[in-house]
């Protein structure tokens, strides 16, 4: 198991992650069930993409045999 920050190059390793989310807020959400995701999933990691460009998100993925088991985006307000 790896710990580490990725790059906005690496963003589409986040795909798999990103759409079991929105699958398991569509099974457990009582009053937007099936809403999931609100943007399309190509504009999420574009989004995800240009704030790790900008700098005002970090995000920390969990690699298990190479592979994003999970992950963290952390918004940076100053």
């Amino acid at each position: 198991m790896k710990v580490r920050k990725i790059s906005k190059t690496e963003v589409n390793k986040l795909l798999e992650c990103i759409m079991a989310l929105s699958a398991h807020h569509n099974q457990i959400s009582v009053n937007f069930k099936g809403c999931y995701p609100v943007r399309p999933y190509d504009a999420i990691l574009k989004m995800f993409a240009d704030n790790l460009e900008n700098g005002t998100s970090e995000i920390g993925v969990i690699e298990i045999s190479e592979k994003v088991a999970g992950f963290c985006k952390n918004d940076i307000h100053q």
